[in-house]
């Protein structure tokens, strides 16, 4: 007989294992506490997230405004890390704004040490545009931004007004290092970065200014070491316009300091006028371009401000034309700024000091009512510049400006011809006193070379040189308060090779005369000292002057009024006064004449001669007075009258006939003057 098999149904459970029913309330424990754990962690993984999807959702919906990807919006809070993106918004019927990626990591791990450290924040593809309308509201890709402030300021409520109290005097401003003393807390950046981002602006007028920020990086910048300095660097372009800089900063520290090297590049007319509208230029041609070698500003904590630049400009074929003020063209051009250093305080002094320079090659200008001016070269600088401004009082100003101007044309209704070269150098120009009406001081000279010029008037006056030469010794220009002008110093003027010639005009319906000519070889003017006030409030004008000489080399003059030659004439006063600009005001002068070689004819009188070179070559008159608008002539006359004795020799007849008289006689000659 075989066994029968056991009914597995009828089989009795194993006995519990004994720790399992000992430690069967721990197991229990434990297991709530991994589902605590996981739920806990699902929910700090995508809580925050979705929580704040879910905000903003309801934020912008509540608005009116046109989301899509919102749900890109990530959330780590335990990594300290934020991103969202691709984004895109609107309002009502308006473009699209884009935001392509932005990235936020903050060192959690900062924030134990009582520092709120960012390490990178990224923002990357913004797309926004912002309009004003006629109002003269905003909004930003259709979404009215006063819409989103009286959303934050809803539930403010309105704010009485505070109370008039006497002005305080301002306290010292607060530092990040200060607040960071208050709170206790302190803020860092290690990297902020911004790439390929795009804001367009249009104001009320449909003006357009474009900024493309093809990279923005902001780095190491921290509160809690203010001394070390930051970095920053921008490749940007503002309506197609290049702006690229570089530099450190030290945005936390007592002092403020920031340091630049910039570049901006492609300045054009029209990328002007695409902003500000069309400003009326019928032609518009050229570029500038702005290099900005070294730059820095420093702000104290006392409110005063100081700055330094090193730049250079460049100006390349520029063409402008405006029916207000004519055309300009020019080939090349060149800015200067050397040195410049310029500080701001809380009495709101000015200074600024440095170089400054422009050279301009192959220029052209032509004034609406016809002038026209060009040259070759010119040069045009400011060293040793010093400007020292105060509220209340008159600037303090020394420069020494100098000019260089080559191959000079002119053409137009008032004056036409060239000019080979002018210069003109002040040694110094300043201003005396810082009170209304101080002094101008001026020293320097002036140089003209190889001038041939026409004046077209109604007698045309043609005027050439082949030097002239202006000298100002320590000249004195005033114009006080309720007084005309007054000057006082040293002038001397020296020219060579002079020729003046005047066409007079046809009358009658006969044909114009022969031109008058004077020409001379050298003619110098020289006042050691002249005064000159116009003070209404005492004697009038007065003008005096100390040992001024006119002296003139070859003088030979032509036309129908007098003909011939002088060899020399030297013209001396030791002393003249003028006091009053009436008719019959006195004027006195004393000194001497010295005419050497004289050989005139009178061809329009008589044909009379003179000839005084038997007379010891020479025609003196030591000393003489008078007063104008006397002996004879009216009290209205612009002539002046004496007389003068002198020894000489003439010839008298007919023309081409002359008979010598014995000898030399004396003979009382009259004159007249013009004032």
């Amino acid at each position: 007989m075989y066994p029968l098999d056991p009914d597995p149904t009828s089989a009795a459970p194993p006995p519990p294992r004994p720790w399992l029913k000992r430690h069967r309330a721990l197991v229990a424990i434990l297991g709530t506490v991994a589902v605590l754990l996981v739920a806990a962690a699902v929910t700090i993984r995508y809580g925050p997230q979705l929580v704040a999807r879910q905000v903003v959702a309801t934020y912008l919906d509540g608005l009116n405004i046109d989301t899509r990807g919102v749900e890109t919006l990530r959330l780590r809070p335990l990594r300290g890390e934020l991103s969202f993106g691709p984004v895109t918004f609107r309002g009502a019927d308006a473009q699209h704004g884009q935001v392509g990626q932005i990235g936020v990591k903050i060192d959690v791990t900062r924030l134990l040490h009582r520092q709120a450290l960012v390490e990178a924040i990224v923002i990357e593809g913004v797309r926004f545009e912002v309009r004003q309308a006629a109002d003269g509201s905003f909004s930003l890709n259709g979404i009215p931004l006063n819409q989103i402030l009286a959303e934050q300021t809803k539930t403010g409520g309105t704010q009485p007004p505070a109370p008039e109290v006497a002005p305080v005097t301002p306290p010292r401003p607060t530092t990040p290092r200060d607040l960071q003393e208050q709170l206790g807390w302190g803020a860092g950046l290690d990297r902020l970065e911004i790439r390929d981002s795009r804001v367009v602006f249009i104001d009320a007028r449909g003006g357009e200014a474009v900024m493309h920020v093809n990279q923005l990086e902001l780095a190491e910048f921290r509160t809690w070491a203010p001394e070390k300095p930051g970095r920053y660097r921008l490749d940007a372009a503002l309506n197609e316009i290049g702006l690229v800089a570089s530099g450190v900063a030290k945005p936390f520290a007592d002092k403020i300091e920031i340091e630049a090297q910039a570049a901006i590049t492609g300045i054009e007319m029209a990328k002007i006028e695409r902003f500000l509208g069309p400003l009326g230029f019928t032609s518009r041609a050229g570029t500038i371009d702005l290099t900005v070698q070294t730059a820095s500003i420093g702000v104290f904590t006392a409110g005063r401000i100081d700055g330094r630049l090193a730049a250079t400009g460049s100006l390349t074929g520029v063409d402008l034309a405006h029916p207000l003020f004519g055309s300009g063209q020019l080939a090349t051009g060149t800015l200067r700024l050397d040195n410049v250093a310029g500080s701001y305080d809380v009495s709101r002094q000015t200074t600024l000091q440095g170089d400054l320079g422009i050279d301009l090659q192959a220029s052209a200008l032509r004034f609406e009512n016809g002038t026209e001016v060009g040259f070759s070269q010119a040069s045009f600088g400011l060293p040793g510049t010093m400007v020292r401004t105060v509220p209340g009082q008159q600037p303090e100003v020394n420069v020494a400006p100098q000019l260089e101007v080559a191959d000079v044309r002119l053409a137009g209704p008032e004056v036409r011809g060239s000019i080979g070269r002018a210069s003109a150098r002040l040694s110094g120009f300043s201003i005396a006193g810082t009170d209304p009406g101080a002094p101008f001081l001026a020293t320097g000279a002036l140089a003209v070379e190889r001038i041939n010029l026409l004046l077209p008037q109604a007698e045309p006056v043609s005027v050439i040189a082949e030097r002239v030469n202006v000298d100002l010794a320590e000249t004195r220009l005033a114009f006080p308060p309720g007084r005309g002008a007054r000057v006082q110093g040293g002038l001397a003027l020296d020219t060579r090779k002079l020729l003046v010639s005047i066409q007079p005009s046809a009358t009658g319906g006969r044909r114009a005369p022969a031109p008058a000519r004077i020409e001379a070889s050298r003619l110098n003017f020289h006042i050691p000292m002249l005064g000159y006030d116009d003070d209404p409030t005492a004697d009038g004008l007065t003008v005096r002057a100390s040992d001024p000489l006119l002296f003139v080399e070859e003088l030979r003059l032509g036309g129908p009024e007098v003909q011939g030659s002088i060899g020399n004439a030297a013209f001396r006063l030791s002393s003249f006064a003028m006091t009053g600009a009436e008719a019959g005001a006195p004027l006195v002068a004393t000194g001497s004449v010295v005419v050497d070689r004289v050989d005139l004819r009178l061809p329009g009188v008589e044909p009379v001669a003179l000839d005084w070179r038997a007379c010891g070559r020479s025609w003196r008159r030591r000393a003489w007075r008078w007063r104008r608008a006397q002996r004879g002539w009216p009290a209205a006359s612009p002539w002046t009258s004496g007389t003068c004795w002198c020894r000489s020799r003439s010839r008298r007849g007919a023309a081409g006939q002359h008979h010598h008289p014995p000898a030399s006689r004396r003979r009382r000659l009259a004159f007249r003057c013009r004032r």
